[in-house]
């Protein structure tokens, strides 16, 4: 079965369990391919006690490296994980990835601002859906909703970017649209409802 197309924080909610039925823990964070940005590898933090005495200093920060292709299934709340937990790599004492990866950490992205091809935008990351090479970064983009609502749009917009069309400078997260693109993209391809959120696809194509 494999993980499914599923958002970061939707896989956050499920435990994490080894090929024998033993604890590993929970979801803290994904790498990406520093290049591609597809994801690699989730990261998988101990449960609230463990992850209390790391903060606390009375323990190290070490978490289980949990490549997606070792993630078998979905069975109710839990993700298997097709290999032992003894057989996972680790962070090391410090909670950072071995250097052999070349990979960083989506949570890393939130502190990036972002522009577009005109310049700096008032949006801001929100998740990233897990899909292999078909991954996308999902924003929430505020600036969409008033434009629109005097054409009856009355939702929120949130608007998904495949992870090959994104770059990233040192600081930023750079978008391929602009924002009179992104207000077309809408008009034609989303349905106008009076309350509620919906997703604008970016394509390349």
């Amino acid at each position: 079965m494999g993980l499914p197309k599923i958002r970061f924080t939707k896989l956050k909610r499920y435990h994490f369990v080894d090929s024998e039925d033993l604890d590993v823990g929970n979801l803290e964070d994904v790498t990406l391919d520093k290049d591609s940005l597809v994801p690699h590898h989730l990261i998988l933090g101990a449960g609230f006690f463990e992850e209390l005495m790391e903060e606390l200093g009375k323990r190290e920060d070490i978490d289980e490296i949990a490549p997606l292709e070792l993630i078998s299934e979905i069975q109710g709340d839990h993700v298997i994980i097709s290999r032992p937990i003894d057989e996972l790599p680790r962070t090391d004492k410090n909670g950072k990835m071995p250097a052999k990866y070349n990979v960083l950490m989506f949570s890393s992205l939130y502190e990036f601002g972002l522009i577009d091809q005109e310049g700096d935008i008032d949006a801001t990351l929100l998740d990233l859906e897990l899909n292999g090479d078909d991954s996308k970064f999902i924003f929430n983009y505020p600036t969409l909703q008033g434009p629109l609502q005097m054409e009856g749009f009355g939702q929120r917009f949130e608007v998904a970017f495949k992870v090959g069309s994104i770059s990233l400078t040192k600081d930023k997260i750079v978008l391929p649209s602009t924002h009179d693109q992104l207000l077309e993209l809408t008009r034609t391809t989303i349905q106008p409802k009076m309350r509620g959120k919906s997703q604008v696809n970016w394509s390349t194509s």
